[in-house]
């Protein structure tokens, strides 16, 4: 996303956050060898363009804390939006931490949060538990629930 946004001659920073075991370092090479794979060896450099965020891995992957499965099920409840426990939560809830504890490493007044996948994670069973043990729980049902809150 960071090349195609700096191809396009946008000024607006990217920023990610790292969600897995992988370092800064390691998306920086990743992001510098695309760019030389497309032929844009002399153009920018990927520190130049991509703010790389570390430290929102959590646990580890497929390993999420309370505070984790407790945002997610908040999201889902209050906005509609599904996310996973295993990358886009914990990415959505780093990001919106480093918006409270880092604000002046964001420009501007507007963020777009890219929601990259990871649905099927909703379905591993590991969110079960945290939406029983909510005090709205009959406002997300799992879909393996044999109780339905559609009405004809």
């Amino acid at each position: 996303m960071g090349i195609s946004n700096y191809l396009t001659g946008s000024r607006i920073r990217c920023h990610a956050i790292i969600v897995c075991d992988q370092t800064k370092a390691y998306f920086y090479d990743h992001i510098d060898q695309t760019r030389v794979d497309m032929g844009l060896a002399d153009s920018v450099k990927a520190v130049e363009i991509v703010d790389m965020i570390e430290g929102y891995q959590g646990k580890g992957y497929n390993i999420s804390t309370k505070e984790e499965r407790d945002f997610v099920a908040s999201v889902a409840e209050t906005t509609g939006i599904m996310l996973d426990p295993i990358y886009t939560g914990k990415a959505a809830l780093g990001m919106l931490q480093e918006l409270h504890d880092n604000p002046h490493r964001f420009k501007g007044n507007r963020i777009l949060f890219l929601h990259t996948g990871g649905l099927f994670g909703m379905y591993n069973g590991q969110l079960n538990t945290t939406i029983a043990d909510r005090e709205q729980k009959n406002i997300i049902n799992m879909w393996t629930s044999t109780e339905s809150t559609c009405t004809d």
